[in-house]
């Protein structure tokens, strides 16, 4: 995973992680002076070739990873450290009380260094490169990109000091890009296969097209929204989605893709309710995975549900139960619901009896109790949602997890961070290819 001049330069001018130590001297009260070096811990570290001239090198840094090591080390990264981080055994870093953004900022500059060798490797053997090598790359990039969405969305609420979003979703979109680079070589390299194999191909790539997709309608709608367009006035930024996918010549081939696609067309169409039915109809790791790279425009997309609602109804100061309201937000915790229309400027009752006969009150509303109080709509023509509210990062596991239960070995870090359990997390970024 790292050449043994960078090692052995790197303990001496001490730059070891505690992730790269021997474990009697990896705890985080060890000072770095005093870390020793454990060989088959480290890894290559990522380095800027123009950060200036304080930057050491290495006699071999120019030797590029193989394939089988570059996969080896996404593997150790993502596996032994970001998701096995609580558990015991060899790589035990749980009594080192890492907390999940420091984890992830180890990961990250270690995956960064991983994308350095993956690009030199396409575009230096790019002649030489053998299927299996594309496939392995392809096997790479997966890992790296799942791990981007699920650390993501879990760091969401970290402040910036913390956890880097900018540079998460950065390296998330680059190796989205490498991925469809990787996938067109293969397409070159079977081009004169059997239709089968061509379809499984096809259908290893749509689920990144998917994410693809889904991530560029978030940042439409968050960025639309945080510029005062109004909650869902996206304009053009829905043609983008469209160009990006030059591949696509078989609807049937791209069953996540057409997925991705017709939760564009509800949010352009503003068939809100229809998105939400689409979101939670899996609740497997691509449904978990679908639904972490849609997180951030969640309080949009329920803030458009609400000014529609506060649109519709005829007489004023119409008050309907918060249970049904958290139904349509997807939310099936009433205090959260309360939060949340408070925040866009909605009023509740708790004394209230009018309803709308026939209307959201007859709703049949399986499996949410209801909660105490009404949300009066119609009090106020316009509801006001700000920037900082809708732009900021905020977890919902109840919806993102959906219908699969991780609150058993959840645990709050010292950023004050949950962290789901970590057999839930490797089973979301291994996600096999269906």
């Amino acid at each position: 995973m790292c050449s043994s001049s960078e090692a052995t330069s790197r303990e001496t001018d001490v730059e070891l992680s505690s992730f790269e130590s021997t474990l009697l001297t990896s705890s985080t009260s060890t000072k770095n002076r005093h870390r020793v070096l454990d060989p088959s811990l480290c890894i290559k570290k990522y380095r800027r070739s123009a950060a200036g001239g304080g930057v050491s090198t290495y006699d071999d840094s120019s030797t590029t990873r193989s394939t089988d090591d570059l996969l080896q080390t996404v593997r150790h990264v993502v596996y032994n450290i970001f998701c096995r981080r609580r558990l015991a055994g060899k790589f035990d870093f749980r009594q080192h009380n890492h907390t999940l953004c420091v984890v992830s900022g180890f990961a990250s500059d270690r995956l960064r260094g991983v994308s350095v060798d993956v690009v030199q490797n396409q575009y230096a053997n790019a002649a030489v490169q053998t299927l299996e090598d594309l496939e392995r790359t392809f096997e790479i990039l997966s890992l790296m990109i799942r791990y981007h969405i699920v650390a993501g969305y879990l760091c969401c609420e970290a402040i910036q000091s913390k956890f880097q979003k900018r540079f998460n979703d950065q390296a998330c979109m680059s190796s989205l890009t490498m991925l469809f680079g990787c996938f067109r070589g293969m397409l070159a390299q079977n081009s004169n296969s059997v239709p089968d194999h061509q379809h499984q191909l096809k259908r290893k790539v749509d689920e990144f097209l998917c994410y693809a997709a889904l991530r560029h309608l978030c940042s439409v709608v968050c960025d639309d929204a945080g510029n005062g367009g109004g909650f869902l006035d996206v304009g053009d930024g829905y043609t983008a989605i469209l160009s990006l996918f030059s591949d696509v010549d078989d609807e049937e081939d791209f069953p996540k893709l057409m997925f991705a696609l017709e939760v564009v067309k509800n949010v352009m169409g503003q068939n809100l309710n229809k998105v939400w039915r689409l979101l939670e109809g899996d609740d497997g790791a691509w449904g978990v995975l679908c639904r972490c790279c849609l997180a951030p425009a969640l309080p949009t997309l329920r803030a458009g549900i609400l000014e529609r609602m506060n649109k519709a109804y005829g007489p004023k100061n119409v008050g309907i139960d918060v249970s049904h309201v958290g139904a349509c937000l997807s939310m099936n915790n009433g205090e959260e619901a309360v939060e949340f229309c408070k925040s866009v400027g909605l009023e509740i009752n708790n004394n209230i009896d009018e309803s709308i006969e026939g209307g959201l009150g007859a709703l049949n509303i399986g499996g949410i109790s209801k909660s105490e109080g009404k949300v009066i709509f119609k009090a106020v023509a316009n509801l006001n949602v700000g920037k900082e509210y809708l732009n900021r990062g905020k977890r919902d596991d109840a919806f993102v997890v959906g219908g699969v239960g991780v609150k058993e070995g959840c645990e709050v870090d010292a950023d004050g961070v949950q962290d789901w359990p970590s057999d839930f997390i490797w089973a979301v970024i291994s996600l096999p290819v269906e």
